[in-house]
C-alpha cells in the first residue's frame, strides 16, 4: 500500500472594538466614539506525507509487516523539512505448527501467538516558519525625527532555531491466546518508549548571547533522550454453560508510568536539588513540586509543634507543614512526583448471564494513579469559600465535623491561608472505581413472539449507567466532579479550572429493538 497525503491550514482575522455609540440600533464601526483596541492575526502550517506498508502473511503462521511515513513540515528549514519514520513488526502462530498439534491437541490449545515490533515515530516539535527570526510589534512607541514623531517599535519576538523532527523509539511485544475451545481466551501486551529530541535552549557554554545581544537563545533538539514511558496491557475472558445457564467473566487491565531520565539542557546537573526532576514523574499540570504536609492540625499542641507563618492563620483544621531540613522554615519545596489528570492504572470488569432469552450483564470501571488540582475556591483562594462553602463543606474540616483526614481544610479568610502556595495536598488523588453499566434484556422473539413470522426480532433493554461511584475519603469535589472527567485547571478564572465539570449523571435507558 502507498499513499500520499498533504494539509495545508491558513487563518486570517482582523477585528475591531469602539465605544461611545449614539444608539444600540446603530453598530457600525464608524459611528463609535473612540478606539478601545483593533488587532489581527494570520497564520500559515503546512504538512504532507508519504506513506508504504507492506504486509506478509504465509500460511496463517508467519507474519511480516514493515510501514514507513516520509513527513514534511513547515516548522523546520528546507535542509530539515523531512523526516523518515519507520516500523517494523513480526509474529508467529505457534498453534498453527504441526508439531504444535501434535505435542498438544487443539481442544486445549486453539491459539498460541507471540508478536513483537519496533517503530521509530516521528514527532512534531517547534512552530511554523520558527526556523526563521520572528519579529512583533511593541506596545510602545518610539520617537523619531524633529517633532518627536510616535512610531511603531519593532522587536524580535524569537530567534531563529535549528529544530527538525523529534523522535521516539517503540519497543513492544505481546502474545494472544485461546484455550479450551476458546471459552478461555486473553492477550498481554508490554511496550517501552525512549523518547528523544524535546526541545532545549541553547547554554551560555554553547553560545554567548551577551556578546551577540541576542533577547533570548536559539532553540535546538535535544541530543539525548529525554523521558521512558513504558507500561503493560491484558485482557482475560471466560465464557461458558451450565445446563441452560449462560455465564461470562472479562477482565481487562493497563498500567503505564512515564519517568525524566534528562533534563533538555546539556548535563543532567541542576542549581537546586530541588528542582532536579530527574528519575521523577513531571505530569502534574499544576503542582509539580510543593511542601509537604502530615495531615491537618487535630489539637493546640498539633498546631505549636508544627511549623507557623506569621502571614498565614493557623487553626485547628489548617494543614500542618512539615520542616523536611530542619532549619525551622517553611521553604522545603519537594518534588512530589505524583501522577496527572490521565490515569495511569485503567481497569475493567465484566460479569454477564444468560439464559432462555433474558440477559443480565454488569460493567465496572476502575481508575487508580491520577490527580486532580484542588480548584480555587477550596483553597480559600479569592474569598470564594464562604460563597462555595454549600457545595464543600460536607468534606471540609469544620468545628461539627473535626477530621483531620477531611479531604479539604477549614475554610480561612482570603490571603490568609495556603491556597496562593504550592503544597502537596492541592494535588489531590482522584481514584474511582464505578459500575459503570447494569444492562437488561430480554428476546421476546424467543418464546413470547415465536409464532410471528412477520417479526424476525423483538429486544426489550434496560439500562442503567454511572450506576454507583467509589471514591476515596480524600476525594474533595464529591457531587461536584465526575473523577473520570476531571479537570485540569486549578483556577475558576481559568477555562479548564472550573469548580466542577460535571457531576456524576446517573441515566435510566428503556429501549425497544424490532426488527421486520
Amino acid at each position: 500500500m502507498v499513499n500520499y497525503q498533504s494539509q495545508v491550514r491558513k487563518t486570517n482575522w482582523t477585528s475591531a472594538k469602539k465605544k461611545g455609540y449614539p444608539s444600540t440600533l446603530a453598530p457600525q464601526l464608524d459611528l463609535g466614539a473612540s478606539m478601545v483596541e483593533n488587532k489581527g492575526s494570520a497564520t500559515e502550517w503546512g504538512s504532507a506525507s508519504y506513506i508504504g506498508r507492506f504486509t506478509y502473511d504465509y500460511a496463517n503462521k508467519y507474519l511480516f509487516q514493515y510501514s514507513a511515513n516520509y513527513n514534511g513540515s513547515l516548522s523546520y528549514s528546507p535542509g530539515k523539512r523531512w523526516g523518515y519514520f519507520q516500523a517494523v513488526s513480526l509474529g508467529w502462530v505457534i498453534s498453527e505448527e504441526s508439531w504444535f498439534k501434535n505435542l498438544i491437541s487443539p481442544r486445549i490449545v486453539n491459539l498460541i501467538k507471540i508478536r513483537g515490533g519496533f517503530g521509530l515515530v516521528g514527532n512534531e516539535v517547534g512552530d511554523p516558519f520558527s526556523y526563521l527570526t520572528q519579529y512583533e510589534q511593541n506596545s510602545n512607541r518610539v520617537l523619531f525625527g524633529d517633532n518627536m514623531t510616535a512610531n511603531v517599535g519593532w522587536a524580535v519576538k524569537s530567534v531563529a532555531n535549528d529544530l527538525q523532527w523529534s523522535s521516539s523509539k517503540q519497543y513492544g511485544i505481546g502474545l494472544d491466546f485461546g484455550l479450551l475451545k476458546n471459552r478461555l481466551n486473553g492477550s498481554f501486551d508490554t511496550f517501552l518508549y525512549v523518547n528523544k529530541g524535546d526541545v532545549m535552549e541553547m547554554t551560555d557554554e554553547m553560545i554567548r548571547k551577551d556578546i551577540l545581544g541576542m533577547p533570548n537563545t536559539p532553540k535546538i533538539n535535544a541530543p539525548f533522550a529525554t523521558s521512558r514511558k513504558g507500561g503493560i496491557e491484558f485482557s482475560l475472558n471466560w465464557q461458558d454453560k451450565i445446563g441452560n445457564v449462560g455465564y461470562r467473566v472479562g477482565v481487562n487491565f493497563t498500567h503505564w508510568d512515564e519517568i525524566m531520565v534528562r533534563h533538555t539542557d546539556s548535563s543532567s546537573d541542576w542549581y537546586s536539588p530541588t528542582f532536579d526532576y530527574i528519575g521523577y514523574r513531571v505530569m502534574h499540570p499544576v503542582y509539580q513540586m510543593g511542601l509537604k504536609t502530615d495531615g491537618l492540625n487535630g489539637s493546640w499542641n498539633d498546631m505549636y509543634n508544627s511549623m507557623l507563618n506569621a502571614s498565614r492563620s493557623h487553626t485547628l483544621g489548617t494543614p500542618k507543614l512539615v520542616d523536611l531540613n530542619g532549619d525551622g522554615r517553611v521553604n522545603d519545596y519537594y518534588w512530589l512526583n505524583v501522577p496527572g489528570t490521565t490515569p495511569l492504572t485503567q481497569y475493567g470488569i465484566t460479569l454477564g448471564a444468560d439464559w432462555k432469552g433474558f440477559d443480565i450483564e454488569l460493567f465496572f470501571q476502575g481508575a487508580t494513579g491520577v490527580s486532580g488540582a484542588m480548584p480555587s475556591p477550596l483553597r480559600s483562594q479569592q474569598g470564594y469559600m464562604w460563597n462555595y462553602g454549600q457545595y464543600a463543606f460536607q468534606n471540609a474540616y469544620t468545628p461539627s465535623n473535626p477530621d483531620t483526614n477531611a479531604a479539604l481544610p477549614i475554610p480561612v479568610s482570603e490571603n490568609k491561608g495556603w491556597g496562593y502556595n504550592n503544597i502537596d495536598i492541592w494535588a489531590f488523588d482522584a481514584s474511582y472505581l464505578k459500575l459503570k453499566n447494569i444492562s437488561l434484556r430480554y428476546d421476546m422473539k424467543r418464546s413470547l413472539l415465536k409464532k410471528a413470522s412477520f417479526i424476525q426480532g423483538f429486544d426489550l433493554s434496560f439500562v442503567v449507567t454511572n450506576a454507583f461511584i467509589w471514591t476515596k475519603k480524600s476525594y474533595p469535589l464529591k457531587g461536584l466532579q465526575d473523577p473520570e472527567f476531571i479537570t485540569t485547571g486549578a483556577s475558576i478564572y481559568n477555562d479548564n479550572g472550573q469548580l466542577g465539570s460535571y457531576p456524576t449523571q446517573r441515566t435510566f435507558t428503556l429501549g425497544i429493538n424490532i426488527t421486520l
